[in-house]
């Protein structure tokens, strides 16, 4: 069974790794924070908070860090 995309997100990714694992960009939906939002299948929302690296030559937004995400289903 393959593993779901809770199971394959993991704090420390960058987002091209989680833009890879879900197949397509999220939505800035920040406020202020680097939070991006990804509608599912099921009709619910998956949210990915990031964090900049600590390198001058980072990419916005491919190598922004995973820092914490939550998953909302609706079933």
């Amino acid at each position: 069974m393959a593993a779901t995309i809770e199971e394959q997100i993991k704090p420390g990714q960058t987002y091209s790794e989680v833009r890879e694992i879900i197949g397509f960009d999220g939505t800035d939906v920040g406020y202020g924070a680097i939070l991006y939002e990804w509608k599912t299948e099921d009709g619910g929302n998956l949210l990915i908070w990031f964090v900049k690296p600590n390198t001058e030559d980072a990419v916005f937004p491919n190598d922004l860090i995973v820092q914490n995400f939550r998953m909302n289903s609706i079933k």
